[in-house]
């Protein structure tokens, strides 16, 4: 009896070990790439940054307003990056900064998603995106690995307004000159879900 079950502890172990995933964020100039990105509870963040650069998580108040300091018990990586593991990214939002160049934008956010324990491939894996610069003033560029030549998309105001549109394919300029400052969700509806994110206007 006492194999059995250790069995099925191990066939369990071996199984979250399998799903677990390590996500890479760098940076394009004073942009994290992708600055934002949505990963299951009990993956990592590896973080492949310029020397002058560094990721420091900060309580959403400090990242609205481009500030620095730092979140008591948040993740902090040396300049240049590092890896910030599983314990350190809980179920919930992470709002990160370089603590060099939070003042001029440089910042990002993950999103921790429960463990569903499912076997359905990840939207985030069906098609991986990268949307660059965020923070943006203009234009949206948005690089996508798809798993079709292309994929719908939807920009949203907060109140869920619709207020663009399209198709994406594997590169994507959207021109967003005519929108006011503020924050708006890109949503990519797949198989019956949806993959958000948030867009910084400035």
């Amino acid at each position: 009896m006492k194999s059995i079950i250790l069995l099925v502890l191990l066939q369990i172990m071996i199984n979250n070990q399998i799903k677990s995933k390590t996500w890479t964020v760098d940076n394009a100039g004073n942009t994290f790439v992708p600055a934002d990105i949505t990963i299951h509870e009990g993956d990592d963040v590896n973080f492949v940054l310029a020397s002058s650069h560094d990721a420091r998580e900060v309580s959403e108040a400090t990242w609205n307003m481009n500030k620095n300091t730092p979140l008591p018990g948040g993740f902090q990586t040396p300049f240049g990056g590092g890896l910030v593991t599983s314990d350190k990214l809980t179920v919930g939002t992470h709002w990160y900064v370089c603590s060099v160049h939070a003042s001029s934008g440089m910042k990002g956010i993950i999103v921790v998603q429960p463990a569903s324990g499912s076997d359905d491939q990840d939207p985030g894996e069906l098609y991986q995106i990268q949307l660059y610069p965020n923070p943006v003033t203009d234009q949206l560029i948005i690089k996508a690995n798809l798993t079709d030549n292309t994929h719908q998309f939807s920009l949203m105001d907060n109140s869920s307004k619709e207020l663009m549109h399209g198709w994406v394919n594997e590169s994507t300029i959207l021109d967003l000159n005519l929108l006011k400052p503020g924050v708006y969700i890109l949503r990519f509806p797949i198989t019956g879900t949806r993959r958000s994110v948030k867009i910084l206007k400035i």
